[in-house]
């Protein structure tokens, strides 16, 4: 019988809720009929927690009932009973408490398993590891991609939005444990982003548009949509790099610089006053500042072509620290920058226990 990764990954799911937790959910099912839903604490314990740990954060998930055909709701229907029936036929899984009987029980587990063959295409994410050849060359590192061992249900990666210029990066740890890493320095109360891989710079904005409304039933309204930022293969390798007001925008978050409050605070070709505050900016010396931490993305790069991941981290984030603070998005470097974080981050994992 051959099932596809998610449905297995539905059966683990229950498999983890267990016999007396199938049983506690559904007698809390039965109460909660009696009382209204307040949708905002869908997921949330008594105590007020979003717990990644407590199966009602999975049971909550979201999923988009709209964009399923008829035909994909049967076969889900169908790989649920399938599944059920494996698990009475050769389990007592479903044998747990007198207060219950086991058909019904049964019948419940059904339901859930069906409830996560449809949410979790939405909402898991891969686990994956990082290989490299011993004594890789700079082409083995510059090449090497993160390989899909599997798929694991994590509840609160699922509470990030995407964007098409994420701020965030995912790091599979061993164990399958996640991690989350920043890639950009971030303002109090800037939103978590991540990306569900579809990339400005990797991908037109028509391409990125019909991934993600095949796979997650949305259209992407980001910053880099928005304002149609072109992808490498688009011009953004020669898009002239325009620089902020340091005096107005020195606590702003970079995607708000692009806010129309700022239009004016912004410095390209021979306009290098800023027509809000009047500051003054040298030309001449921040160019060269410029050049010199694009030389520095340079030796960044190197650094992690030449598998020192731990060297070139300080190196790129002082570059990303640097154009966050000084330029408004899109930024070539920056971006390259933030590429070469993610590889040194994935250079970490190789050999982890």
């Amino acid at each position: 019988m051959d099932m596809p990764q998610l449905v297995i990954l539905s059966l683990r799911t229950l498999l983890t809720l267990g016999s007396s937790g199938l049983y506690n959910h559904w007698k809390q099912s039965a109460q909660k009929n009696e009382a209204p839903i307040q949708k905002h604490l869908l997921g949330f314990n008594s105590d007020g927690q979003y717990l990644s740990s407590d199966y009602n954060t999975i049971h909550h998930l979201i999923y988009h009932l709209d964009s399923l055909l008829i035909g994909e709701l049967k076969r889900y229907c169908l790989d649920a009973i399938i599944l059920a029936d494996l698990l009475d036929q050769f389990t007592a899984f479903f044998q747990v408490n007198a207060d219950v009987a086991r058909d019904e029980l049964k019948d419940y587990g059904t339901s859930l398993l069906f409830l996560h063959i449809m949410n979790l295409p939405f909402n898991a994410h891969a686990i994956n590891e990082f290989h490299l050849p011993p004594n890789p060359d700079p082409e083995d590192i510059r090449s090497a991609v993160a390989k899909d061992i599997g798929a694991g249900a994590f509840s609160l990666l699922s509470m990030f939005n995407h964007s098409c210029d994420a701020n965030v990066t995912r790091v599979t740890l061993p164990h399958g444990v996640t991690a989350i890493v920043t890639i950009r320095s971030l303002k109090k109360g800037e939103q978590l982003l991540d990306n569900y891989g579809a990339h400005y710079a990797m991908q037109s904005k028509a391409m990125r548009q019909k991934h993600l409304k095949k796979h997650y039933s949305f259209t992407c309204l980001c910053i880099a949509c928005k304002h149609e930022w072109p992808a490498i293969d688009e011009g953004l390798m020669d898009s002239s790099t325009r620089f902020a007001c340091a005096k107005c925008m020195k606590n702003v978050p970079f995607h708000d610089k692009l806010k129309s409050q700022y239009r004016k605070c912004v410095f390209i070709g021979n306009n290098w006053c800023c027509e809000k505050c009047s500051a003054q900016c040298e030309k001449k010396a921040i160019q060269e500042e410029m050049q010199e931490y694009e030389e520095k993305c340079s030796s960044g790069y190197d650094l992690v072509l030449n598998n020192k991941p731990l060297e070139s981290i300080p190196v790129l984030v002082d570059v990303t620290q640097f154009f966050e603070n000084n330029a408004i998005p899109p930024v070539f470097t920056l971006n390259i920058a933030q590429e070469s974080l993610k590889q040194a981050f994935n250079l970490l994992t190789i050999g982890m226990e």
